[in-house]
């Protein structure tokens, strides 16, 4: 092998495509001019079984009948076994001849040249696409080998052949360097041509979708580009620029581009055609053949049987799919549907293209060059009438868009006349409505005025019925009361009276939240205050628990309640607490709400019963609990409302809670109770912001 790598300083290399078989003809480099086609004196045998050697055909020549191929463009069609090619060749010339070895198209997977030196050994190049690009034997797309001739020489060659399911197409030919310079020049004309073409109509309209956003154009350009990478594949370009490395990568894309365009074309003839609704059945057929294109697309990742089979299947598929688009088009001309005439005229060039191709890739008409492009044509040529068809759709939706900007125009202009007659009377029956408006303001003013008054009047009364703060502090100087409604009268009250009814001296105070705030809240408020006034000081009775049991009796008579259906929850919550100074002994009872207890830096909290003064419907009457609490000297005690915890505020617009209450009261416990008062009143305007306030706010807070 290293002595006829000397060969290749006389020539520099080029890329060729074509396909091989077994020739006996004298050959001499005076005796043609460009190539010598050597086809029909070749000679081929099929190796199903792909265990045939070189050393096996040299040492047992008569075990292999060679046929001879009688063609100068053999196609061997869709195959996956080994072929094995026979050449004589007899130079007649003087002096040493170099040439170069076209033999099959470019998608074929492996090419060997076995051919002797003057001593009659066998030398072996390698070739295919198998092969990285730079380990080929002649860097070029198509599959060529350079071929020294000795002078006055017979020699016998020999060629191996495979492709993994793929068309074996042999257009054996011996190039001399300049011819096959030559031919590689005019083929860049014709394929620079032809892709520069693709690039073209893809720009164009790649503006056009984006300019119109019409689907159709989309779809119209991906099949556009996946017709370029396919020929692109075929003429042997993505394995020499694309995919180098990757050979394996390279072979999957030529089923991978041909389901591509496949479905793309399909896509853009659903949308042009608008098969949805004009042609619903072939709607159908197009959506299978999509499926079917996808599952073969799939199936291109594969190895083995499977993908030796969806060459020809891709092949059946164009041809039927192609077919079937020509039949909508004249079923949707027959329908009256808006075709352009381009459509259907590309469709058939594409058609004749792909049953030229595919009948030379089955051996039902001789195969050449001209059949072996003859996809190339049609795709070409139907590329140009659709692009015919797709820029009279770009007109006709520009004429559409303009009809419709214009009919718009006229209907805004109707409109705006509309709108004036209309603006005028408007004008009329609002100034009429204004005035009309500004009587019922000032009605509204002058009794909204009356209502205000009246509040505050009751806001009066409520606040003389509440107890003075100063008897509070009386039995203990260092207490408060902090007092917020949210409107001008209060559904929260507070209650506090001593009791010395048999030799006791008890202090009892509550915390009550009835229903609702404001009005409503405040006339409950003064039911429950005249309530506590009667069971404290006319019946004398000081146990919380038995407190709140009279409370809600008296509550359920006044609200008239029966625990049924439909009717009304009214009730309070409330916090209870009787205090005896002397024996240094609490009671407290709830209803809902709890008490706070602070001693030795912790806070105690003893919970209220967990119903309502009131009954509910399905609720039942049960015993308020009493809790006897000792107490030291210097522990905090709070009762309270839910409106202080349930607060809305702060960077995060959250409720307050009563675990940041229990922080903000234990963190103050060292501070007098009128301080601790300030404290809390500013932490909750701070807290509470630009909010509004959500509810009534009661704390009492009282040092032993």
């Amino acid at each position: 092998m290293k002595k006829l790598l000397l060969f290749a300083l006389f020539f520099i290399p080029f890329s060729i495509q074509a396909s091989i078989n077994l020739v006996y003809i004298p050959v001499d480099g005076g005796n043609f001019k460009e190539n010598l086609s050597l086809g029909k004196n070749a000679s081929v045998f099929e190796d199903k079984n792909r265990t045939i050697t070189i050393d096996s055909l040299l040492l047992f020549p008569d075990n292999y009948q060679f046929k001879n191929t009688n063609s100068d463009n053999l196609n061997i069609g869709f195959t996956s076994s080994n072929y094995w090619l026979k050449i004589n060749l007899k130079s007649s010339s003087d002096f040493p001849e170099y040439f170069f070895l076209e033999t099959a198209k470019p998608v074929t997977n492996l090419a060997e040249l076995y051919f002797p030196d003057k001593q009659g050994n066998y030398w072996m190049k390698v070739s295919g696409d198998d092969r990285n690009f730079d380990k080929k034997d002649v860097l070029h797309r198509s599959t060529l080998f350079s071929l020294p001739l000795y002078p006055n020489n017979e020699a016998t060659i020999y060629i191996k052949l495979f492709t993994d399911g793929e068309v074996l197409s042999l257009p054996l030919k011996l190039w001399k360097p300049e011819g096959l310079r030559l031919k590689d020049y005019h083929e860049q004309y014709i394929f620079g041509f032809f892709y520069g073409v693709l690039f073209f109509v893809v720009l164009i309209f790649m503006f056009f979708y984006f300019a119109l956003k019409e689907n159709s154009f989309l779809y119209y350009v991906l099949f556009v580009i996946s017709v370029g990478l396919l020929q692109f594949s075929l003429d042997g370009y993505t394995m020499q620029f694309i995919t180098p490395y990757s050979p394996w990568l390279g072979h999957r894309l030529v089923p991978l581009t041909a389901c591509l365009s496949l479905i793309f074309v399909l896509l853009h003839a659903k949308v042009y055609l608008d098969t949805k609704h004009n042609l619903p059945v072939f709607n159908k057929i197009f959506n299978g053949f999509i499926l079917v294109a996808l599952i073969i697309a799939s199936v291109s990742f594969t190895r083995g049987f499977l993908y030796t089979m969806i060459f020809p299947v891709i092949n059946v598929i164009v041809l039927f799919s192609n077919l079937t688009v020509i039949a909508a088009v004249v079923l949707a001309l027959k329908k009256k549907v808006k075709v352009n005439l381009f459509y259907l005229t590309a469709f058939v060039f594409l058609m004749l293209g792909a049953i030229t191709f595919i009948s030379g890739n089955v051996n039902l008409i001789e195969n050449n060059h001209y059949i072996e492009n003859a996809l190339k044509f049609g795709s070409g040529i139907q590329v140009i009438f659709l692009s015919f068809a797709m820029a009279g759709r770009y007109r006709s939706l520009q004429m559409e868009k303009e009809n419709a900007q214009a009919a718009t125009l006229e209907k805004l202009e109707e409109m705006n006349k509309l709108k004036d007659s209309v603006n005028i009377e408007l004008e009329k029956q609002v100034k009429e409505r204004t005035f009309e408006i500004n009587q019922q303001k000032e009605e509204i003013e002058n009794k909204n005025k009356d209502i205000t008054d009246s509040i505050n009047y009751a806001k009066r009364i409520q606040k003389a019925i509440l107890p003075e703060e100063s008897k509070l502090k009386a039995y203990f100087a260092d207490s408060f009361i902090l007092f917020k409604p949210k409107d001008i009268v209060s559904g929260d009250f507070y209650w506090f009276n001593s009791c010395n009814h048999l030799d006791q001296q008890k202090f009892i105070v509550a915390a009550a939240d009835c229903t609702g705030h404001g009005v409503p809240g405040a006339f409950l408020s003064m039911i429950g205050n005249s309530f506590l006034n009667q069971i404290v000081n006319e019946k004398n009775i000081s146990v919380p628990s038995e407190i709140l049991e009279h409370l809600r009796k008296g509550i359920i008579y006044a609200l008239k309640q029966k625990g049924e259906q439909g009717e009304n929850k009214d009730g309070m919550d409330i916090a209870l607490i009787s205090i005896d100074t002397k024996k240094m002994i609490l009671n407290f009872s709830g209803a809902q709400n709890p008490l706070y207890l602070i001693r030795n830096n912790l806070v105690e909290q003893i919970k209220g019963d967990k119903f309502p003064i009131g009954v509910y419907p399905g609720s039942e009457l049960n015993a308020f609990t009493n809790n006897e609490i000792g107490l030291q000297k210097g522990d905090l005690v709070y009762i309270f409302t839910d409106g202080y915890a349930d607060q809305f505020g702060g960077p995060k617009g959250k409720k307050f809670k009563y675990k940041q209450l229990q922080e903000l009261l234990l963190s103050m416990q060292d501070k007098a109770m009128e301080e601790q008062k300030e404290l809390l009143d500013n932490t909750f305007e701070m807290y509470r912001g630009e909010l509004n306030q959500v509810d009534d706010i009661l704390i009492i807070g009282i040092r032993i």
